[in-house]
């Protein structure tokens, strides 16, 4: 006996989420590996026989690389705190915005971040200073909803002292990275008020 066909979503309901997740670097399937094939930008999982798989290094129209690379940046509020930030491996901060400084361990000054998992740049004196958030293996993807998948991801990044959770939400009403984010335990940069 054949294994039965995947469930597929409804063709309009599959281009409008389709059209969605490709405006935010987030691509949503039917068919394809699993997780353990995934790269650290990847994320894939089953639910009730369908393969949701998230993709934040996909190419966007206000970020030609996701936000794997120099056009991927985005700009939250913490503690009356204004910064910066990057998800995944692969970065490159020494573009405006913002220029980033202190990172020689993450890649020198030009690769900078290009070993961590996210850095946060923050305006500090005048100059737009980075942090590292973890390391490639330090970070972790999981569902915002698991009941409904096609909502999107969080990720999740550590580092000795401080984590910090950013929501990638993903549905058919609204694609956005949240302009918050959680932290937890010393974080040292968001002391800086701006």
């Amino acid at each position: 006996m054949p294994a039965p066909e995947p469930r597929l979503l409804p063709p309009p309901l599959r281009l409008l989420l389709l059209a969605a997740a490709c405006s935010f670097g987030l691509a949503l399937g039917a068919s394809g590996g699993g997780a353990g094939d995934a790269g650290p930008c990847d994320f894939s999982v089953e639910r009730g026989g369908d393969l949701y798989s998230f993709s934040l290094a996909t190419p966007t129209l206000a970020h030609r690389h996701g936000v794997l690379s120099e056009d991927g940046f985005y700009k939250v509020a913490v503690n009356d705190s204004t910064l910066w930030f990057q998800l995944c491996d692969e970065m490159i901060f020494n573009f405006d915005p913002p220029v980033c400084l202190n990172c020689e361990d993450c890649g020198g000054p030009l690769r900078c971040g290009t070993g961590c998992s996210a850095l946060v740049s923050n305006s500090i004196g005048g100059y737009d200073v980075c942090t590292t958030i973890g390391r490639a293996p330090d970070s972790h993807l999981s569902l915002i909803d698991e009941r409904h998948p096609q909502k999107g991801v969080i990720v999740k990044m550590f580092s000795s002292t401080c984590s910090i959770s950013i929501s990638v939400l993903c549905d058919s009403n609204i694609v956005q990275v949240s302009d918050k984010f959680i932290l937890s335990g010393k974080c040292d940069y968001v002391g800086y008020h701006t």
